[in-house]
């Protein structure tokens, strides 16, 4: 029952999709890290609110992810 999960800085390219089997996950925090797309595996978690990819390799713009007005998440590029 994890609200909040935090994998800051830890070099992650990408998500296992096991992280989808987290339902009551809120805020998740991937900042730093090596992302150079927004995860799919989001659009699967439906009380995601709000994530921190302040920090990754992503280009603008591939930082649109038309899943995220559906499911209702904040993605964070810079700050939080």
């Amino acid at each position: 029952n994890m609200a909040y999960l935090e994998l800051a800085g830890n070099s992650l390219e990408q998500l296992p999709e096991t992280i989808g089997g987290m339902p009551v996950l809120k805020m998740l925090d991937l900042s730093h890290n090596n992302f150079r797309d927004v995860p799919a595996v989001f659009q699967h978690m439906p009380k995601l609110r709000s994530i921190n990819m302040t920090g990754n390799l992503v280009p603008k713009d591939k930082q649109h992810d038309p899943a995220a007005s559906k499911n209702q998440y904040d993605i964070h590029w810079e700050g939080y």
